[in-house]
């Protein structure tokens, strides 16, 4: 999943979020104002679970800026993405749907870091409240049309774009044009979020295509791809290229995945997606033989999930794979086997006797007593 950046820079960044000098006394209240959004930052940069962040943001809610908002939601996500029942819990708490409305108030104010760290924080939490829409892709349209955002806030934005599933197809134009002229800024895991999110939301990026499929090609960016990387790049690169295009880079990133390099580090997960999207190319990997033996011990340790046993299926019925054994029989089928087996085995034998004691009839030596 994508990550953003460290939130390190969060408390110096609130300190941005103000008045312009010339519209307060001599810029003292400005300064003052800055000073205390940038402590209030580093209070919830420094919290450690989403109840500490919304006592602060409600014990603070008057003297919130943008740059708070976004900091807050971006530490709320990520101390309930691994825990749906807190999310799920905290999603209904007030504080938080107060938190929501000082976002949305403070959304015209937000820097280009702000609303890549909203986007980040609402798709982490799969969920995107009905009043954010338009005062934060209106802001995402003003920072794209003086080309503010850095390289990872726009792969941010396309990644959480995918995930809320929002195809605004005029802000994607925009942002493929913003990350062509910023190409040299990509980095392994910008390039992948771009692919997979731009994939996901059904959007051929023709003009950066080619150019991202260069920069990935080459042996010193490749090198330093890891697992993740490598499969949701592998997934978009099979929705928007082509076998012709991207083929030769899609070998290259097959070629990392073997048993004596990426290999153990990927999950069975991320080996479905890669089997998948060469599929999807119809292109056999040549590794395709280690892929599945990964994928079938993992399977009998722990069953694929229903998605990944689909998709693997697919995958294989392309490349003429046997897939039986995605469907082991359970206990209770080798049982109902066995006593299938011996009742026909029984019926079997029964059939003997009596083809047996015919024929004996036929002879006329049914029985002993008949010879005498």
């Amino acid at each position: 999943m994508a990550e953003p950046p460290p939130p390190e820079a969060a408390a110096a960044a609130a300190s941005t979020a103000i008045a312009e000098p010339e519209k307060d006394w001599g810029g003292l209240p400005a300064a003052i104002t800055a000073s205390q959004a940038g402590a209030i930052n580093s209070q919830i940069v420094k919290t450690t679970d989403a109840e500490a962040v919304l006592s602060l943001t409600q014990k603070h809610h008057e003297r919130l800026n943008s740059v708070n908002a976004a900091t807050a939601l971006h530490r709320i996500a990520q101390h309930l993405k691994r825990n749906r029942a807190s999310r799920d819990r905290v999603l209904r708490d007030s504080r938080f749907l107060a938190l929501i409305d000082t976002a949305a108030e403070r959304a015209p104010q937000c820097n280009p870091r702000s609303v890549s760290d909203m986007l980040w924080a609402f798709a982490t939490l799969q969920h995107w409240p009905p009043s954010m829409l338009k005062p934060l892709l209106t802001r995402v349209a003003i920072h794209l049309e003086a080309n503010a955002f850095e390289a990872q806030h726009l792969a941010l934005i396309v990644w959480a774009f995918a995930v809320l599933e929002l195809k605004p197809v005029k802000l994607l134009e925009r942002i493929e044009q913003c990350a062509v002229s910023q190409l040299k800024s990509l980095n392994q895991q910008n390039c992948a979020n771009i692919l997979w999110g731009f994939a996901k939301l059904n959007y051929k990026p023709e003009t950066l295509l080619p150019h991202i499929t260069a920069k990935m090609a080459k042996p010193d960016f490749l090198s330093h791809m890891k697992p993740v990387e490598i499969s949701d790049a592998s997934f978009g690169l099979a929705l928007v290229g082509s076998s012709d295009a991207q083929g030769p880079l899609m070998a290259a990133l097959a070629g990392r995945v073997t048993p004596d390099h990426l290999l153990p580090s990927f999950t069975s997960r991320q080996l479905v997606t890669l089997t998948w999207a060469f599929a999807k190319m119809n292109t056999r990997p040549t590794e395709l033989g280690h892929w599945l033996e990964r994928v079938k011990a993992d399977h009998a340790q722990q069953p694929l999930l229903a998605q990944d046993q689909k998709n693997i299926k697919a995958a294989l019925g392309r490349f003429d794979e046997d897939v039986e054994w995605l469907s082991p029989p359970t206990a209770a089928q080798v049982e109902e086997a066995a006593e299938s087996e011996k009742a026909a085995a029984a019926a079997a034998e029964a059939a003997e006797a009596k083809a047996a004691a015919t024929r004996d009839k036929v002879m006329g030596r049914t029985s002993p007593d008949s010879w005498s």
